[in-house]
């Protein structure tokens, strides 16, 4: 994708190359390709975090505050090369069947719980039934055909399913299927399980400490099946919800590495002035991540598409993209960011900003001003980020010029997601979500009636109910012909773009911050979630 004001960023990042990604996955050459730097052992890795966690369990709430610490613990089944192809993790290889109805997977032998217990596919059996296709905000979509977990040995897991699930492989990472325990986990209350909160994993590091609203203290694992790997000691990550605090980290070396645009666009410039520091914007390719506003249909006002159609019209998207993100992103023109092979602009309604447009929706829809009173109140929510806070004061005053007046109501982490997917106590929420790069994977779970489900987070929280389009969802998610899939997806992006159930803002670029001694910070395209297992500290 073609990103503006990205081009000098992603020249400085920092062992960005396929010889990294190498070394992570054991792809061939990455002995030679690193041969002349020896990674030195030892060390502490300090970690800046812009949020605070609301556990440390990804398993079945991958947002982004939990996965960035709980990736370096837990793992799943496949990793994913330089080109989004899936790699060996816990399962070693993998087969699935002509029909595409049965998946099987051989697991790696020797690998142990952090608390000393065998890894066995009574693990993944257990995640797969009770977690993934239960608990999870894409189990809905991603694990809706599933028809039975078997486990004819130890080691084999076979996954069959009823209708084809052509993008499944693609979502068996450690950011989206981490695989928990079943000894810790069975006959619990999986939500509340204690383990969430100081969790047991197979990955490169170990749970250690988790001090609230200051760090979470992660040690080697001495045991790791990755022979000679982490080579850190420890990783230490902070919370630092305020973003002057994280400049002033990384500045004074005190932090190495932080991701997720933990400096504010309008600091790059200075930090990229010291010869000690670097920023990429590299290692969220997986992921498509898109500035959004999720919308509650359920409002009065909301229920209305003019009403949302109008918000739209109010914005000046180039002037966010220009002012507030620093030019990191691409303005978006529905639900798929650019970079999809499904994306298409034929017949997608788009939205310029257009006041006598927008003030003309409003009064279509029973809403006419009233001399200088509101013709309404809305509140919105915020993601925690000083981004969204200026997207926030800058959408208040824009409804303002259109009679519509805004409460900013600002919040952490876990009380965001609270209110926005438990108790829909919301109007408009300004978030970032993921929509990866096949549709049903990452933009269906938003859209589709039947995931409207309480409590579960990054679902369809709008309440939005189309049920030609919840058909065309179903037909999409199991069609393998290449071309029927993209007709498909092409006519539920011009859906979305005339119902505006979320308004999708910007194709999103985030940026990781990090000093020098540090190597290998990012690895591969997911690698914002990486487990550090390949990263060290230079002298």
């Amino acid at each position: 994708m073609t990103r503006s004001g990205t081009g000098s960023i992603t020249r400085r990042a920092l062992l960005g190359s396929a010889a990294a990604v190498a070394l992570a996955t054991g792809l061939p050459g990455a002995g030679a390709a690193l041969a002349q730097e020896t990674p030195r052992r030892g060390g502490i890795l300090n970690v800046v975090q812009n949020w605070e966690p609301a556990m440390l369990t990804a398993a079945f709430n991958p947002s982004t505050p939990i996965v960035l610490v709980s990736s370096k613990i837990m793992e799943g089944l496949v990793a994913y090369d330089a080109k989004q192809q899936p790699i060996p993790a816990l399962a070693t290889s993998w087969t699935v069947s002509p029909d595409g109805l049965t998946y099987t997977f051989k697991l790696r032998e020797g690998v142990k719980w952090h608390d000393g217990k065998p890894f066995s596919a009574a693990d993944v059996a257990f995640s797969i039934s009770e977690v993934w296709s239960k608990l999870h905000p894409r189990s809905g979509v991603t694990w809706s055909n599933l028809a039975g977990v078997e486990t004819p040995d130890a080691m084999t897991v076979v996954v069959k399913l009823s209708k084809p699930v052509p993008f499944l492989l693609s979502m068996l990472g450690n950011w989206d299927a981490q695989v928990i325990p079943k000894h810790l986990y069975e006959n619990t209350d999986i939500r509340t399980n204690p383990a969430n909160n100081a969790p047991v994993g197979t990955g490169p590091f170990v749970f250690k400490e988790w001090q609230r609203g200051q760090y979470v203290r992660l040690e080697r694992n001495p045991n790791y099946w990755q022979e000679g790997l982490p080579y850190l000691d420890q990783v230490i990550v902070k919370v630092m919800p305020e973003g002057g605090s994280r400049a002033a980290a990384v500045e004074a070396g005190e932090a190495h590495l932080g991701q997720f645009n933990p400096v504010a666009p309008s600091d790059l410039k200075r930090l990229l002035a010291k010869p000690e520091l670097a920023v990429t914007t590299e290692g969220y390719q997986m992921f498509a991540p898109m500035a959004l506003i999720e919308v509650n249909t359920r409002n009065e006002y909301l229920k209305d598409k003019r009403v949302r159609q109008a918000i739209m019209h109010a914005l000046d998207r180039k002037f966010i993209l220009d002012n507030i993100l620093y030019g990191y992103g691409k303005i978006a023109t529905g639900p798929l960011t650019s970079d999809s092979p499904f994306y298409t602009t034929d017949g997608v309604p788009l939205y310029d900003q257009d006041l006598k447009k927008a003030n003309a929706l409003l009064d279509e829809a029973g809403f006419p001003r009233k001399g200088s009173a509101p013709r309404f109140k809305l509140t919105t929510e915020l993601a925690p980020s000083p981004e969204f806070s200026r997207m926030a004061e800058y959408l208040k005053q824009s409804l303002a010029r259109i009679g519509i007046e805004v409460e900013i109501r600002s919040s952490d982490n876990p009380t965001f997601l609270r209110r926005v997917y438990t108790d829909y106590d919301f109007n408009l929420a300004i978030n970032f979500i993921f929509m990866f790069a096949d549709p049903s994977a990452g933009v269906q779970r938003l859209y589709y009636a039947p995931n409207i489900r309480k409590g579960v987070a990054f679902a369809n929280a709008s309440g939005y109910s189309n049920p030609e389009l919840d058909k065309v969802w179903e037909r999409a998610r199991e069609e393998n012909d290449l071309a029927k899939r993209k007709a498909l997806f092409a006519q539920a992006q011009r859906t979305i773009a005339e119902d505006l159930p979320i308004m999708n803002l910007f194709e999103f670029s985030f940026t990781t911050v990090y000093n020098k001694k540090l190597r290998n910070p990012t690895v591969g395209p997911d690698g914002a979630y990486g487990n550090l297992a390949t990263a060290w500290l230079a002298e």
